[in-house]
């Protein structure tokens, strides 16, 4: 036998070596309890474990008895007089090594090992599955203490350390899994609850808790209706659970409750997991993945308004059109009559027809500009009487005082003046419908120099002149979120509101290079800021009045013009500004008789062409036919479609419908 030759050591050996493997908590533990057991059951001086390492190497994992030798030698098992000795041997060959101290191999250690009095030692390799990992080395004072029988004892204790090793190391992994599928669990981007066969939640991943703001405590103990909206009840959801265990799977959509209150939509797709008929109360059935759905309702949302922009734009379109001609007919019949009138009352009523067509037709170009981005009629004017019209418009009868104050020597502003209109109505109408009655809506412009401007919390500006136009009302305010969001698309907190007046004022101030920002606090009503560049040095220039006809030369003018009514009034406007005219209704019409002029040896000195015709080719088809007819001929176009870029009209001129007298005079001088 070994160190200790009493019959019932091996009984007590194999007893105690079991409890080591049931009682130790860790890997090493399980060494070190071993080693113990060798050294105080079995007599050992010194028993140890070594690991075997990537790099040749033998680690001492445990060691109990004379641990200063184990401390002070190393041992290897590639190759070497290190590798030499049993452990080395024992690693290498898969089999049990026994030597002595006086053996050639030990040369390396032997005189630490005769310091200690080993006189002998028996290394045993340790297995995990088919890989061998180490070895359970054991050293003993007498030279025969490891005979055939003692040799077979160890080895069934070496090969129950493999096996509690293999335990340890099993275990390890399926924590390690656990812990990386928590991992995922909770850093999944899906709302995961995992419930049981009766509905009851039984976990949740952390995106739940954050998305909820409940706690897990909440979720799992407190009422099953504590995630659902108003208007859901558990048995409805049990609907759905039932019928995915029955099914193996159900998706629904659903309407979730935040902790405070909030609602919110959701995806649901809830699915059978394996063994879920057998599972037993409280072990999950059921997982259900969770989207929140709102960004894509929103989007979805915004896809149909873009759906109903885009028909709307092609319906502006038209309507713009004909809308046009209409106020074409009007507004060209009043101003060619305006001249005509000596009194003044008839001349006072004339006026008012004029302004409100031109008003009119500013309102389809806001129209075309909010349906689809219209085209920009820039020119130099005069910012002052704008706002004050628009501030009449916004405020008229709305209950509420007006303060108006803008500077007189306020700077000119090169740009488009339907659009702006447009921004300062909004703005203003804005204002107006946030004031309760006997409240104050107001509106400043003044000069200011974006150098001189930053600091006073708006964006930095480009240096030089620039108009500051400030509209504040006295209403309730907006909080941070409303205020952080007022500019994007299709979001409104008034009843019936689109959502687009502010994106759409935003965009336009934008156009012109300027800057938009809004400041407010509740119960401190809201100020808009907007910045436009201005010209400091130029004015606008004013408006020719038509010279009478005796004051000008006479023009040949070709007119193509499809509808009857306005070829009856653009003949007559012409011909008051002492013109001669020669009408086509269409563009194969304007060729023909263009050919016949030109055959007949008659001068053209202005040809005016729709861009447009109903049924038949328009002036843009026919333009370079016309021009090698009519070499020397000026060409101008007309349409109205408001939204036709002049720069993009391959003509000599161009005239928007409808158009006063005036601005057909002017259109028909070379500048």
């Amino acid at each position: 036998m070994g160190a200790d030759e009493s019959p019932d050591r091996a009984l007590r050996v194999a007893s105690a070596a079991l409890g080591t493997v049931a009682a130790a908590e860790s890997e090493v533990a399980l060494y070190q309890g071993v080693c113990e057991l060798l050294v105080r059951e079995s007599g050992y001086a010194l028993a140890w474990v070594g690991s075997r390492e990537p790099d040749g190497s033998v680690r001492p994992m445990a060691w109990a008895g004379e641990g200063a030798y184990v401390r002070s030698v190393a041992v290897r098992w590639d190759e070497g007089a290190q590798a030499e000795g049993p452990t080395g041997r024992a690693i290498r060959s898969g089999s049990t090594q026994r030597a002595l101290i006086s053996d050639a191999g030990y040369a390396p250690w032997r005189e630490a090992a005769q310091a200690e009095g080993f006189s002998a030692s028996c290394a045993l390799q340790l297995r995990l599955g088919a890989s061998i990992i180490g070895s359970l080395n054991v050293y003993a004072t007498r030279e025969a203490a490891f005979d055939d029988a003692e040799v077979g004892r160890l080895e069934e204790l070496a090969s129950v350390l493999g096996r509690g090793v293999e335990l340890f190391r099993g275990r390890a992994e399926i924590q390690t899994a656990r812990d990386q599928l928590r991992a995922l669990y909770d850093a999944s981007p899906d709302l995961i609850f995992l419930h049981g066969a009766d509905g009851r939640i039984l976990d949740v991943n952390q995106r739940v808790l954050d998305a909820y703001g409940v706690t897990r405590e909440q979720l799992l103990h407190g009422p099953p209706e504590t995630t659902m909206a108003d208007g859901h009840t558990f048995e409805q959801a049990l609907v759905h659970i039932r019928r995915a265990l029955a099914e193996g799977s159900e998706d629904f959509e659903w309407e979730a409750m935040r902790g405070d209150g909030t609602t919110f939509p959701v995806e649901v797709r809830l699915r059978r997991l394996p063994g879920a008929s057998e599972a037993p109360t409280g072990e999950p059935a059921l997982v259900a993945i969770v989207r929140d759905l709102t960004e894509r309702k929103r989007y979805e949302a915004q896809l149909v308004e873009s759906s109903k922009m885009e028909s709307l734009s092609l319906f502006a379109g038209g309507v713009a059109h004909d809308f046009n001609n209409f106020l074409s007919a009007v507004l060209g019949a009043a101003s060619a009559l305006q001249p005509r009138l000596a009194d003044r009352e008839q001349r006072a009523l004339v006026d008012a027809v004029i302004e409100a067509a031109q008003g009119a037709r500013g309102l389809t170009r806001q129209l075309l500009a909010f349906a689809r981005g219209g085209a920009s009629a820039r020119g130099l004017f005069d910012l002052g009487p704008l706002l004050e019209q628009a501030a009449r418009l916004a405020l008229a009868g709305k209950g509420i005082r007006a303060q108006v104050d803008i500077a007189q020597d306020l700077w000119a502003i090169d740009g488009d003046r339907d659009q702006l209109a447009s921004v300062f109505q909004n703005l203003l109408l804005n204002a107006a419908q946030a004031t309760s009655d006997g409240g104050t809506v107001s509106l400043r412009a003044e000069n200011v120099r974006g150098e001189d401007v930053r600091g006073l919390g708006a964006p930095e500006l480009e240096p030089g002149p620039h108009v500051q136009i400030d509209v504040r009302d006295t209403g309730p305010g907006m909080n941070a979120e409303t205020l952080r969001r007022a500019f994007d698309p299709f979001y409104t907190t008034k009843r019936g509101g689109s959502g687009l007046g502010l994106p759409t004022a935003l965009a336009m101030v934008r156009r012109h290079q300027g800057r938009l920002i809004m400041d407010s606090e509740p119960g401190r009503g809201t100020r808009a800021r907007v910045w436009l560049p201005a010209r400091s040095d130029a004015r606008p220039a004013s408006s020719r009045s038509t010279p009478p006809p005796g004051e000008r030369s006479s023009l040949h003018v070709l007119l193509l013009e499809d509808e009857p009514a306005l070829q009856g009034i653009f003949r007559r406007m012409l011909e008051q500004l002492g013109h001669h005219v020669s009408v086509a209704p269409d563009g194969d019409a304007a060729l023909a008789l263009a050919a016949t002029l030109r055959g007949d040896g008659a001068r053209v000195d202005v040809a005016i062409l729709d861009l447009t015709v109903r049924g038949g080719r328009g002036g843009r088809e026919v333009l370079d036919e016309l021009r090698a007819l009519l070499p020397g001929t000026r060409v101008v176009g007309t349409s109205g479609y408001s939204d036709v870029d002049p720069a993009t009209v391959p003509f000599d001129g161009f005239l928007p419908k409808p158009f006063t007298l005036d601005q057909l005079s002017r259109v028909l001088t070379p500048p």
